[in-house]
Parts: C-alpha cells; sequence; structure tokens
C-alpha cells in the first residue's frame, strides 16, 4: 500500500499543494470553445515515477478534442511530486477536472 503524496507548490504556507490550481493558472481556454461555451469534466490518468515525474498521460474523459489537447500540455509542465513514502512502483492516478465558463 502506497501513502498518499502531496502535488507540489510553490507556495510554501499550502503544504498539501493544489492540483486543479496549477491546471487552471496555466490552462489557455481555447477562444472557438469559449464563444461557444463549450464546457465539462475532463478525466486524465497519468503515472507518477518513484522519483515524482509525471507521465503516460491520456485522457480518460474528453469534452472536446481541443481541451484534450490543452490539458495534455498543461500536465506536461508539472513539477515533480513529493513522496510521503518512497516507492519502487509507477503509481497510477486518476483526477477529473471540470472546465466551466463564467
Amino acid at each position: 500500500h502506497i501513502e498518499a503524496h502531496s502535488f507540489p507548490t510553490r507556495r510554501s504556507s499550502d503544504l498539501m499543494g493544489d492540483f486543479n490550481e496549477f491546471i487552471f493558472s496555466n490552462f489557455h481556454y481555447p477562444p472557438s470553445l469559449q464563444e461557444n461555451c463549450i464546457q465539462g469534466r475532463v478525466v486524465v490518468k497519468f503515472c507518477i515515477n518513484p522519483k515524482g515525474k509525471c507521465d503516460h498521460f491520456s485522457i480518460v474523459r474528453s469534452v472536446d478534442p481541443l481541451i484534450d489537447k490543452e490539458v495534455l500540455r498543461v500536465l506536461k509542465l508539472m513539477p515533480k511530486w513529493k513522496w510521503r513514502n518512497r516507492t519502487k512502483k509507477c503509481l497510477w492516478m486518476v483526477k477529473a477536472v471540470e472546465f466551466q465558463l463564467r
């Protein structure tokens, strides 16, 4: 059993970090989708290797190919995650990201 891990953060006051905050602060909504009010939930799957690097990204649930492409771009920017307990195996994560226009 692997204990929880934490998403890295640039703010030292936020020990656990915030995955969604990272996604939204780096995400650029495609203008054509904004104009047509395309929104919804994207579910992504990725691996966190023993060194904390994320890779093997895939879209499990899609909203639109343009949003999927942008989500994958942002995921590839993620800094290394911090392990509470080191592991020798890759940990697969599935995360949902909700996109709503306001």
